[in-house]
């Protein structure tokens, strides 16, 4: 059986290996089409796939391509969008591929599905959806949805390829953070108060694994706060594109993940999860996060829930003086249960 796993776009890159993974060990020829700047990303990947081919940015390159593309795709019997949604691409090869090629998707907003018109045009091409964590598939976008929608994790990566070599104190209690820095998605200023309230701690890190630019105004600001307030020594920040390899290596020596968010931020749960929470069920580290997710039944056994700033510091200190894990194993997290869910619905 031929498969083709697609993600046009340049971001998502953390969803390809498990799926890589799976179709591998279910006996599939996968060949993985992918965005150009994804290829620091995805070529590590490549032991899993026939084939790596990645898609130019340029327009006239990106037609040439996508003409290529279109004809491969018709010798495959499996066709797995990694975001199915907003490309022209996917309308495309929904609607204008044969319907013996069945096809498949991830949905990661599912506010999409009755707001977006081109959403709905490659829903009518589409099999079977994917979301990427159970709750999703409680949400109320899905009532009324035509297209049978599953949920599966993908949160496995080549663990063989992280850098043991770095160097943790063995004094200091890493809190990781992972993604771009946007006061849009995530509640920074909060994060800024408290590291000034526990100024003199020896212990406490922040570490932003995500690019900050002083070209960014808000990235600019973020950074004047911390030098004019002294607190250099409670972060671990990165100016340019941090390494698939090294990215990984700090979340699994990480003491916990941590997802700063207010009321402002958690209206979106119903429509979509955040990366943090299957990072966290990834590499079994337990979760700081706003109360407004203790909705989420993951995160119940293993999050430690606060509502505003001052119990936000106390739980950092809370946690900077003992020695709590709460991350428990589940079979749901285990590998052998996520590839079967994943091979049942595809198959």
């Amino acid at each position: 059986m031929k498969a083709a796993l697609i993600e046009f776009n340049d971001f998502h890159d953390e969803l390809l290996y498990s799926q890589l993974k799976f179709l591998k060990d279910g006996k599939y020829s996968t060949t993985l089409i992918a965005n150009e700047k994804l290829k620091n990303q995805t070529e590590i990947y490549e032991g899993l796939t026939e084939k790596v081919i990645f898609y130019e940015k340029s327009t006239l390159k990106r037609l040439v391509k996508f003409i290529r593309i279109f004809i491969l795709l018709f010798s495959c019997d499996k066709i797995i969008f990694n975001t199915a949604s907003s490309k022209i691409e996917i309308i495309i090869l929904c609607l204008l591929l044969p319907k013996r090629i069945e096809k498949f998707g991830t949905l990661h907003n599912l506010n999409k599905i009755s707001q977006s018109t081109s959403q709905k045009l490659i829903s009518k091409g589409i099999k079977h959806y994917f979301v990427i964590n159970d709750y999703l598939l409680k949400s109320r976008f899905l009532n009324g949805f035509q297209t049978k929608t599953y949920s599966f994790y993908p949160i496995f990566f080549p663990y063989d390829t992280m850098q043991e070599e770095l160097n943790k104190s063995e004094n200091e209690i890493w809190f990781c953070i992972p993604g771009s820095v946007s006061s849009k998605r995530r509640d920074y200023q909060s994060v800024l108060e408290v590291a000034k309230q526990l100024k003199g701690n020896n212990k406490l890190k922040f570490i932003f694994l995500g690019k900050i630019s002083k070209s960014n105004k808000e990235h600019s600001e973020f950074l004047k706060f911390i030098q004019e307030n002294g607190l250099e020594n409670l972060f671990l920040l990165f100016d340019s594109f941090i390494d698939n390899n090294l990215f990984h290596t700090y979340l699994h020596k990480s003491d916990f993940l941590f997802q700063p968010m207010n009321e402002t931020h958690s209206q979106y749960v119903e429509q979509k999860t955040s990366g943090i929470f299957n990072l966290a069920f990834a590499y079994k580290k337990a979760v700081i996060t706003h109360e407004s997710m203790r909705i989420i039944d993951d995160l119940q056994d293993i999050s430690f829930f606060y509502k505003d700033r001052i119990e936000l510091k106390e739980t950092i200190i809370e946690l900077l003086n003992s020695n709590i894990n709460k991350i428990q194993e589940k079979e749901k997290w285990q590998y052998e249960f996520q590839k079967n869910k994943y091979l049942s619905v595809i198959s």
